[in-house]
């Protein structure tokens, strides 16, 4: 039976372990206007911590410079909207 979205967790071991799975997430930063702008960027995670590089030229980092305000998600996709699975992560 689908779970209710508010009621959908992880553990800290499953999110670990998701997290570990893949090397790409959607970063979004805070817009000079106040707006959000998104970028797919390739990341590790080591056990503990999200480490991801943005090449200087571009918004995402200008935005970081500026506003230290970010969210990340990770997501994989499964064969129906219920096996989909996400992590979002912020700080």
């Amino acid at each position: 039976m689908p779970r209710e979205h508010f009621s959908i967790t992880m553990t800290d071991p499953e999110l670990r372990t998701f997290l570990g799975s893949f090397n790409r997430l959607v970063l979004a930063t805070v817009a000079p206007d106040e707006g959000t702008w998104g970028d797919a960027v390739a990341y590790h995670f080591d056990g503990e911590r999200v480490y991801f590089r943005l090449p200087v030229q571009t918004k995402s980092h200008a935005n970081i410079s500026r506003d230290k305000r970010v969210c990340c998600v990770v997501e994989s996709s499964g064969s129906s909207y219920y096996d989909n699975k996400a992590a979002m992560l912020h700080g």
